[in-house]
């Protein structure tokens, strides 16, 4: 079913959330953040098939839990910036998603996010903890820091007034 998440913009204002979404063809990482929580965490990983979600329904039922103002959408872009073939396909998700929910979509650069999970990944294995299965979520959580952190340096380099 195609029904726009309800949630007023007060709603979304207060509560403060983002839902950030790690793009990929077999999996997508489903991660939160708010400003009362000082690191985002994982929600889940739904399954895609070529990059179509199969089941809208559960991210649906997320965006209406969480009444996100905004929602993050990993860019998988070249090592030198430049858009590929899976850039566009997200652009493409991220597209849809906005006209599905009525919420705002913004695109974050996640070049190095899936890659640095990993390397967490196999730093935790080396040191015999328990190694985790949540990559995608973990990418998506790596989204948000990145959108956050973005936010913090382009306030910090406004002129005080």
């Amino acid at each position: 079913m195609n029904t726009p998440i309800k949630a007023s913009n007060t709603d979304r204002q207060e509560n403060g959330y983002v839902v950030a979404i790690d793009f990929g063809l077999k999996y997508l990482g489903i991660a939160a953040s708010s400003r009362l929580i000082p690191r985002p965490f994982g929600i889940t990983t739904l399954i895609a098939q070529s990059g179509k979600l199969k089941d809208w329904s559960k991210l649906e039922e997320i965006l209406a839990e969480y009444k996100p103002h905004t929602i993050l959408v990993g860019l998988p872009l070249n090592m030198d910036g430049s858009e590929s073939e899976m850039s566009e396909r997200a652009k493409e998700f991220g597209k849809s998603l906005s006209s599905r929910t009525s919420i705002p979509v913004e695109f974050v650069d996640e070049r190095l996010s899936s890659w640095e999970v990993k390397k967490m990944d196999r730093e935790n294995s080396k040191n015999k903890q328990k190694k985790t299965s949540k990559i995608h979520e973990e990418s998506a959580c790596l989204i948000a820091q990145t959108w956050e952190s973005d936010i913090e340096i382009s306030r910090e380099q406004q002129p005080n007034g």
